[in-house]
């Protein structure tokens, strides 16, 4: 898996550039990432909790690689121990459970009825 790690972990900082980490901008690519690792974890046969580590190695390379002072690193560290595997447990429920679909579905039936 370290390979398959390595490689999205260039993926990822190839894509999401330069900005300077912070909690609120990895709240913002986590769905990003995960749908990465959704697809080639199906491609490897990964299993969720295989994907769930993937997607931490990933995350805590990123944060040890970043441009912050250690009291930054330590407070999005901590972040990202107590508070984002809730977060990512409730978009893979999300995803698994089609919310995204039946959103999009209303959505688009409320805009449709104020268009016309």
């Amino acid at each position: 898996m370290d390979d398959i790690a390595e490689k999205l972990y260039q993926d990822v900082t190839d894509v999401f550039g330069k900005e300077k980490l912070t909690i609120s901008r990895i709240v913002v690519l986590t769905p990003r990432i995960i749908s990465v690792i959704q697809t080639v974890g199906t491609v490897h046969k990964l299993s969720g909790q295989e994907k769930k580590q993937l997607f931490f190695e990933i995350l805590k390379k990123i944060v040890s690689s970043a441009d912050l002072t250690e009291d930054e690193k330590d407070s999005i560290e901590a972040f990202v121990d107590a508070v984002l595997p809730y977060i990512v447990d409730a978009i893979v429920f999300a995803y698994k459970s089609d919310v995204f679909k039946r959103i999009k579905k209303k959505a688009k039936k409320c805009f449709a009825s104020c268009t016309n």
